[in-house]
């Protein structure tokens, strides 16, 4: 019985290491200007795990002077 599963076991791995193996297409770096903002909502919905700090509201990041800035409205 091990002979079977250590052979079958063999075979799997010459079969796995055989197929080919994909790279995934890789995009360019984003490019962000002076005043780029996001704004999005965060709402949260019955989680089982809970924070003493709300996360809902909405929130904006700004890119400014080569970093990214967050505010909380």
């Amino acid at each position: 019985m091990k002979k079977v599963i250590l052979s079958l076991s063999t075979v799997a791995i010459f079969v796995l290491a055989s197929l080919p193996v994909f790279a995934q297409e890789q995009t360019a770096k984003p490019t962000f200007k002076e005043g780029d903002f996001w704004q999005f909502n965060v709402t949260e919905k019955d989680f089982f795990a809970s924070s003493s700090e709300a996360l809902n509201g909405t929130y904006e990041l700004t890119y400014y002077r080569g970093k990214l800035r967050s505010t909380y409205y």
